[in-house]
């Protein structure tokens, strides 16, 4: 029996340096337990993704997509270069895919391929999707944190299209995922603000979606000092809550007043009619900032105070949509 687990492994490269824990490179965790349990192995790996190796063969943080910044930052040429670099760093979780592949996650929805034996990095791959990005450039988030459908080995997850016509709306594509090749789609949403979400809840008969009004302005990330500035938080709007029906597709749609900022779902059950959520709260987006690895670095006594988190627990009754 083994686990594995996901995170950040790396921060310093030459003179360069990650000012934020969420950039910080992936590096993986293996422990197995011998049979009878009477010892333990342990392993690490860094994955091997194109950000990584480039970083090393340069001496330097080599231009990939940051949530913040580098210290030093990216000149102009390495920003442009890095908005069109794509998505590589998957430092958040590790899933499997179906009964066979393993895949490392990050908030987007490509991943990479693992061998769980070794640790080895296989390659990198994106699920077959019905839509699509007009430009490949353009990331598709998804949740770092999907789900298993119950009774089965599918995942349900989402990802995010972004519509750069003026006249299209952009969608949030609810998925099953059968396996890294098969996929089937669920249930499309509209939006017209694309939400930043986590994690998804699932019961027997519905996936979750909570979007809490948290959106990145995509159309002009370039304008802003760093990806994490480019988050519009919108506290006096409301979270919208989309339940779908994991066989129909219908969506239900409730709103819920005031928002709350969260990152994660701990515990998504139904009773009859009604689905109990709990969700890890946070007082604002501004938490985020919080992590930056000089505070974290920093001896203020007081500083983990400002990330305590409380725990919400929402009930929504399907019968009247509250």
């Amino acid at each position: 029996m083994f686990k594995i687990r996901n995170g950040v492994g790396l921060v310093d490269v030459g003179d360069t340096h990650l000012t934020h824990l969420f950039d910080g490179m992936a590096k993986l965790h293996s422990f197995k337990f011998t049979p009878g349990h009477d010892s333990l192995l342990f392993s690490a790996k860094m994955i091997q993704s194109n950000f990584y190796k480039d970083s090393m063969k340069a001496g330097k943080i080599a231009p990939y997509p940051l949530l913040d910044s580098r210290n030093p930052s990216y000149t102009k040429e390495e920003k442009g270069k890095s908005m069109v670099a794509g998505i590589e760093n998957m430092n958040i979780n590790v899933v499997r895919y179906g009964d066979s592949t393993y895949h490392c996650l990050s908030d987007f929805f490509d991943s990479y391929e693992i061998d769980p034996e070794t640790l080895n990095t296989i390659k990198k791959i994106r699920p077959p999707t019905d839509s699509k990005p007009l430009f490949d450039m353009i990331p598709m988030s998804a949740a770092a944190h999907p789900a298993q459908e119950p009774g089965t080995t599918n995942l349900i997850n989402f990802y995010n299209v972004v519509e750069v016509l003026p006249w299209k709306r952009h969608t949030v594509n609810v998925l099953r995922i059968i396996s890294s090749t098969e996929t089937e789609t669920i249930a499309s949403i509209p939006r017209s603000k694309l939400p930043y979400m986590h994690s998804i809840g699932l019961t027997e008969e519905y996936a979750v979606l909570v979007a809490h009004p948290l959106s990145v302005d995509n159309m002009n990330v370039m304008n802003y000092n760093t990806t994490m500035d480019a988050f519009i938080w919108e506290g006096d709007q409301p979270t919208d809550i989309y339940v779908v029906h994991l066989k129909t597709g219908e969506v239900k749609q409730i709103k819920l007043n005031p928002s709350l900022f969260f990152m994660h779902i701990a515990n998504t059950y139904q009773v009859g009619h009604t689905i109990v959520m709990d969700w890890t709260t946070y007082s604002s987006y501004e938490m985020m900032y919080l992590l930056r690895l000089d505070n974290m670095r920093s001896s203020d006594p007081y500083w983990p105070n400002s990330l305590v988190t409380h725990l919400k627990r929402v009930v929504i009754a399907l019968a009247s949509l509250t």
